[in-house]
């Protein structure tokens, strides 16, 4: 006899079970008005399983002189008795049992516990019946387990032909926790899915527990293909042994050291070993505030052979999505270092650390073909499943119709990566969902695709814009998302005009409104639609004296939008060309959705109408009218305060090399790693500063002592001033800027100028450098003569 919540009630301990139950009744008795939804499945004796009705957060349950407080007890209906303790329950109570003599001691009361017939939970509604004394003989307990199931934590289904559905254990075991992490977590808090779509899923994630991990200790390599670094006939680079390291950074480069050559990432190796080739490490700092272990490539990417893979294209990795109902997102455990290093590369990637040289064995991160043989490799471990995943890189999706469909298409996904040897990162995984995350969108099955929200937060906090690259950064994050801003071109117009080599730098009030408004129209972007193929779709196009515009519209919501300013020869046409230029440009870009059914396009000049059906139009107009005669289409006049979704796209756009068509390389070219931004000893100043570790290096510190980082960016004192270090590769263009762009003038002039906002090592020589260079100096400068001597 015990207590719950202070309720005197006999208490069932049962070794067997891996969970506490109550009974419903009990539980209505205690007070308790309101349950937690419980996704938990009870697996039994004869193989099939039992739902809980909910489960309670937190009781208080007395034994003997002691009182001990149970999490999540599950709830079930018609139980013979009030509150069963499972084994975690036991073992917090130290209990042990007396098989010879059938009691169950507790070591902390002189209390025993008559041992008795094993309580069970009914498989049906129905009650079950108990002996009044509570005992029965063994062959009344083996003929039980036809009628009473008993919680067990893992049992396989002895009937095949059984309809229940599979099920699994409420406490995971230890080597399913070691691979799947959180996932059975994640799904038992996925609040989309019904009590028997939670079970379903969780089966099939632990019938497929190989295919994930956690650790290097569950990768393997893929059997697809090996990375190979071809450098011809270039002679091995060696470089200095290794950056100079504070204790911390050396500890924590000795663990990781450690634990890669104990996976097999990385093999001991030696000068003779590895034929000189050797690289320095560094630590990057990441998201987390953990630090990343690279290896400064450079000098190796700069003589290797290029390998050229083609990449998808985001939008149309997007459009795939349509029709879908249920998404999953996968995530490769350490992607590239599933790849495999060829024999005769390994000793190509050799890295030098203060504890000896070291050779990788898979593919690191800041190889030049890294992303390449990536795409190669996924691409080939998912070609046979395109009808239902796609993969950018190291992103890859599975989508569905329907949930049936969906648990179907991830089990033949988990089996291909099976048979590829590739290894998933529960962690990064998003199972069956309707609303998901994807190269910097939010995909929602519903309303479409729209910016991903947090990757917008940093909006807000851009550093000021202090260069031509520093405009082109932000012109190339914002342009990444210009399909869902209707008047991109517009907006951005202040800050394209910057971009020409022949226009002046200079920030005013209207650079900063431009920006501002970017931001929120960013932030406040139109969802564009998947777009569908049995639904008919509406073109609007519009052209200006400058530009020309178009959208693509369906079911009354765009799917995308598209701008551009007219080309020099093109601003002489006649306005009714522009007019159909524009209908020829938008056909050009939104093809592949219209090729193939018929659709209405839509215009504000009536003329158009006239000109592509004339029977002698001129040779442009011929040439026009031909690219349009594989489309399927009807042309409607609507007048120019109606079609405001195409018009507003025209107004004064940037220039043609200001359009930021391939802003999704960006995503490629964040798998490298980044090249020196400066000198060596500045940039092992910068990575000081930058990283955020302590450095005992006492020389270090006081050669960093003038200088600071304001976003990410290096600037020293002098005197009262602080001025800007600028990067090796913009330093060109400020001698440019300052020499060409403020009438040449000469060394003592150009230098003083330069001094009064930047600074770098070799300023003053690269100023005399530039002007010795500059042609227009040369040609226009007068020529100094020798004056000859007087008579005397």
């Amino acid at each position: 006899m015990g207590s719950v919540n202070s309720n005197n009630t006999p208490i069932v301990l049962d070794g067997g079970s891996s969970v506490d139950i109550l009974c419903l009744d009990f539980v209505k008795a205690l007070g308790i008005k309101e349950l937690r939804s419980s996704s938990t499945v009870i697996n039994v004796a004869n193989g099939s399983s039992a739902y809980p009705v909910g489960e309670v957060e937190s009781l208080s349950v007395s034994l003997g002189n002691r009182t001990l407080s149970i999490k999540n007890a599950l709830v079930f209906e018609h139980l013979p008795y009030d509150c069963l303790l499972g084994r975690n329950s036991l073992h917090l109570l130290g209990a042990t049992t007396d098989w010879s003599e059938h009691i169950w001691m507790i070591d902390w009361s002189p209390l025993e516990v008559k041992y008795t017939r094993a309580p069970t939970v009914p498989r049906n509604d129905a009650s079950l019946e108990s002996d009044e004394d509570g005992t029965s003989d063994e062959e009344d307990t083996d003929r039980s387990l036809d009628g009473y199931l008993i919680c067990l934590d893992s049992v396989s289904p002895n009937n095949s032909n059984s309809d229940a559905p599979e099920s699994f254990a409420a406490t995971p075991d230890y080597a399913d926790q070691d691979r799947l992490g959180d996932l059975l977590d994640q799904i038992a808090a996925n609040n989309l899915l019904s009590t028997e779509q939670r079970v379903a899923l969780t089966s099939l994630v632990r019938d497929n527990s190989s295919v994930f991990g956690t650790s290097y200790h569950h990768l393997s390599k893929t059997n697809l293909l090996e990375l190979e670094v071809n450098t011809g006939e270039a002679a091995p680079i060696y470089r200095k042994p290794h950056f100079n390291l504070s204790f911390k950074e050396r500890e924590y480069l000795k663990n990781e050291l450690e634990q890669m050559v104990a996976n097999g990432i990385l093999i001991p190796s030696t000068y003779g070993a590895n034929s000189g080739w050797s690289f320095p490490v560094r630590f990057v700092p990441k998201k987390g505030g953990d630090k990343r272990l690279v290896t400064q490539f450079m000098a190796l990417n700069a003589v290797t052979v290029r390998d050229t893979f083609p990449l998808p294209s985001i939008n149309d990795l997007l459009d795939q999505l349509s029709g879908a109902s249920w998404l999953s997102a996968l995530d490769l455990l350490k992607g590239f270092h599933q790849i495999g290093v060829h024999p005769n590369s390994i000793d190509k990637l050799t890295i030098t650390t203060p504890f000896g040289n070291f050779s990788y064995t898979v593919m690191p991160f800041g190889i030049v073909n890294g992303p390449s043989v990536f795409s190669r490799m996924i691409s080939m471990a998912l070609g046979p499943l395109h009808s239902c995943a796609l993969a950018y890189i190291d992103d890859v999706t599975v989508f569905s119709s329907s949930f049936a469909r969906h648990l179907d298409d991830l089990a033949r996904v988990f089996d291909r990566m099976k048979e590829c040897k590739l290894t998933l990162n529960p962690i990064k995984c998003s199972l069956a969902t309707t609303n998901l995350q994807l190269l910097g969108f939010t995909v929602d099955v519903s309303k479409g695709v729209m910016p991903q929200k947090d990757r917008l937060a940093c909006l807000d906090s851009f550093p000021v814009q202090q260069t031509v690259t520093d405009v082109k950064a932000y012109l190339g994050f914002v342009g990444y998302f210009r399909r869902h801003i209707p008047c991109f071109a517009d907006v951005a117009y202040p800050l394209s005009s910057l971009l020409p080599k022949s226009a002046a730098f200079i920030w005013t009030p209207d650079h900063d409104q431009a920006m501002s408004a970017l931001n929120r129209l960013l932030k406040d972007a139109v969802p564009l639609r998947l777009p569908c193929a049995s639904l008919p779709f509406q073109l609007y196009t519009d052209a200006s004296n400058v530009a020309i515009g178009a959208a693509l519209i369906q079911d009354s919501r765009p799917v995308a939008f598209l701008s551009r300013k007219l080309k020099q020869a093109e601003l002489n046409y006649a306005i009714v060309e522009k007019e159909i230029l524009a209908v020829v440009y938008a056909f050009s870009k939104f093809r592949k959705y219209l090729i193939d059914q018929h659709f209405d396009l839509f215009t504000d000049n009536n003329a158009v109408r006239y000109i592509l059906n004339k029977a002698e139009p001129s040779a442009r107009l011929q040439r026009w009218t031909l690219s349009l005669q594989e489309f399927t289409f009807t042309v409607s006049h609507i007048s120019g305060k109606s079609n405001v979704v195409a018009d507003v796209l025209s107004r004064y756009p940037p220039p043609i090399s200001a359009d930021i068509s391939c802003a999704e390389e960006s995503l490629y070219h964040g798998l490298l790693v980044m090249p020196s931004l400066y000198e060596p000893d500045l940039q092992e100043i910068f990575d000081h500063l930058q990283t955020g570790f302590s450095s005992d290096d006492i020389k270090l510190k006081r050669r960093a002592s003038p200088f600071v980082v304001i976003n990410h960016r290096l600037h020293k004192r002098i005197g009262l001033r602080l001025v800007l270090v600028p990067p090796l590769d913009e330093r060109a263009a400020i001698l440019e800027h300052i020499h060409d762009g403020h009438g040449h003038p000469g060394v003592q002039s150009t230098w003083a100028r330069l001094y009064f906002r930047y600074w770098w090592p070799t300023s003053y020589a690269d100023v005399k450098k530039h002007l010795g260079s500059c042609i227009p100096c040369a040609i226009f400068s007068p020529v100094a003569r020798q004056r000859s001597l007087c008579k005397i």
